[in-house]
């Protein structure tokens, strides 16, 4: 079991690898950690318990998942993604492999719609969304 001293040490750490892996992804994995263990820092250098400052960090973890998701949900504007729109194949998608597609004036990661490969140069029609990539089928 880590002493309590190492708490203080243990919250750092979980602030710096949270900042490494956000800066490494661009898809707010784990933003949320990084003010729930600041909170939690700052209650193990005052000393407070350490069961306190993992259940603070769980409960503050959950509370930000639940209001980012909220906020995002609530003012993300759909038009910023191309459902429906046409896009010209920039990178060959693969079976099994993501491509590159030019649409609404940005690249995005695609991967195809059914079976074949898509080629270099072909027009795309949106079908969908999964993340970030874009789903397509050949138009």
């Amino acid at each position: 079991m880590l002493a309590v001293d190492a708490m203080p040490l243990v919250w750092a750490l979980i602030i710096i690898l949270s900042v490494i892996h956000e800066a490494l992804t661009s898809a707010l994995v784990a933003i949320w950690f990084v003010p729930s263990a600041l909170i939690s820092l700052v209650l193990a250098i005052c000393g407070i318990d350490v069961w306190i400052g993992c259940a603070v960090f769980a409960s503050a973890s959950a509370l930000m998942l639940i209001l980012s998701r909220t906020v995002f949900r609530k003012n993300l504007n759909m038009t910023v993604f191309p459902l429906g729109c046409e896009g010209i194949v920039i990178r060959e998608i693969g079976d099994a492999s993501v491509g590159i597609v030019l649409a609404a004036g940005r690249e995005w990661q695609a991967s195809a719609k059914g079976k074949g490969a898509i080629p270099c140069g072909s027009i795309v029609k949106i079908k969908g969304i999964i993340g970030q990539t874009l789903i397509c089928k050949v138009k």
